[in-house]
């Protein structure tokens, strides 16, 4: 339990690849751990909380061709209203985890 909201029990720890920019999720959730990997050339990817790059932003990450650089915070990062990734091109792929959360 966390604050004002818990972990859904039911859906603890997803794992999402993504491969183009977009919507992540659009619910309440803690993000708990970021993967940026780039092959064919560096890259970088930036993750907003919202649905687009209007949203705030959390996290710019970079990483060198053929590297992959991890974001995973002490604390989870509690999203009140979703993911956007936006990925620099074609070279990044990001693997995102997190926990949908519900109000108490």
């Amino acid at each position: 339990m966390h604050g004002d909201y818990e972990v859904d029990a039911v859906y603890r720890a997803r794992l999402q690849r993504i491969t183009v920019s977009g919507v992540v999720f659009t619910s309440r959730a803690l993000l708990d751990s970021v993967i940026l990997t780039s092959s064919g050339g560096n890259s970088g990817c930036t993750l907003y909380e919202g649905e687009n790059t209007k949203g705030r932003e959390i996290i710019r990450l970079e990483s060198l061709d053929s590297t992959s650089v991890v974001y995973a915070p002490r604390k989870s990062s509690y999203l009140e209203s979703g993911l956007y990734v936006a990925l620099d091109d074609g070279n990044a792929e990001v693997t995102i985890q997190h926990s949908p959360v519900r109000q108490k």
